[in-house]
């Protein structure tokens, strides 16, 4: 599982690595539990430098003051670099931040809970009772799965559905903030389906069958990650 995770990620530039790397940083500094990776930085001189990013500062060039990164070393001491002396990273022990470094895909965190089967029909009808009542809706949607193509073992399917529920539940929540949306969508749909599709999933399979919306999800990892925000512009295009 670490090893297939890893392998799920994509290139990516060593400045968008870094910011989701002080992402995390934050995040730590925010609830004092989060974990940061080490990193070792590859400068254009030839050297390297490992350790543990504090901060990374912004660009200035009104003030001729460029990006510079404090990182702190396994000894404490703290190196301040321009970031433009970086050349290229290493984020060690990225079986256990894969799941970070997804940028849109779905990778499932190490030793994240998968629901089961029977978990998930019982949080999709309370699913469907939440989003119906944002709609002030006199009974409710009905939130269904095509059941048969996720076996009761595929443990990246069932946590990709759990995943995309409630990014769906997210999502229409939202809609119903907006009256027009709102009363569209109150008067047309009356099902959510959740189709499970071969590969990667995309935002582009998200479409309306008569009174059915039908919600694409993932039989294998990575998937295109289902965000409330491109679910939601998805959804009322539908409409």
């Amino acid at each position: 599982m670490d090893r297939d995770n890893v392998f799920k990620l994509s290139a990516k530039a060593p400045a968008a690595i870094l910011q989701r790397v002080l992402e995390l940083k934050r995040a730590q500094n925010a609830d004092n539990k989060s974990p940061q990776p080490r990193v070792t930085l590859m400068l254009s001189s030839g050297h390297t430098v490992s350790g543990w990013v504090i901060d990374i500062s912004e660009n200035d060039p009104r003030n001729n003051s460029y990006a510079h990164i404090a990182l702190s070393t396994d000894d404490l001491d703290v190196v301040y670099l321009p970031v433009g002396t970086i050349s290229g990273l290493i984020v060690h022990a990225m079986h256990n931040f894969a799941h970070n470094f997804a940028f849109g895909k779905q990778i499932r965190p190490p030793r994240a809970p998968v629901p089961t089967r029977l978990e998930l029909k019982k949080k999709m009808k309370n699913s469907a009772t939440l989003a119906s009542s944002a709609f002030n809706l006199p009974k409710s949607f009905t939130f269904d799965a095509t059941w048969d193509s996720i076996a009761a073992d595929n443990s990246e399917a069932l946590y990709c559905l759990d995943t995309v529920v409630d990014s769906t539940v997210e999502a229409l929540q939202h809609l119903a903030a907006d009256e027009l949306a709102k009363d569209v969508i109150a008067r047309k749909l009356d099902k959510v389906m959740f189709t499970v599709v071969g590969g990667t999933c995309s935002i582009d399979q998200v479409k309306l069958e008569r009174d059915t919306l039908i919600i694409p999800t993932a039989n294998v990892e990575p998937f295109t990650s289902l965000t409330r925000g491109a679910l939601a512009a998805a959804i009322e295009a539908c409409f």
